[in-house]
């Protein structure tokens, strides 16, 4: 481990470690939803002004984009039965590994 790098990068790296894989299969399980929702014409599709005034559906990248988010960051919420949880032990302290005075 690093003592040097600061506690939003290990914050970061523990919830993608932990965390993406969770968010991943949320995240395409709810755009694959959304997908067939909106073939069906179920869900409208929106207008998009560009040069071939074509029409999207912005469902499912809002969709995706959100729950892939919300699963990433509070994924640790969740209950057990939703995700796989795994125990992990911080420690505040560091021994240091040359000086035995420390």
């Amino acid at each position: 481990h690093n003592w040097t790098a600061s506690r939003d990068k290990k914050w970061m790296a523990l919830i993608l470690h932990y965390n993406l894989p969770t968010a991943l299969i949320g995240s395409l399980l709810v755009v694959t939803i959304m997908a067939v929702v909106t073939s069906q014409d179920v869900l409208p599709l929106a207008r998009v002004d560009n040069v071939w005034r074509q029409y999207e559906g912005v469902y499912c990248r809002v969709s995706g984009f959100l729950v892939f988010n919300v699963l990433l960051f509070f994924g640790h919420l969740l209950p057990d039965c939703c995700t796989w949880h795994h125990d992990v032990f911080l420690d505040k302290a560091c021994v240091h590994q040359v000086n035995e005075e420390l």
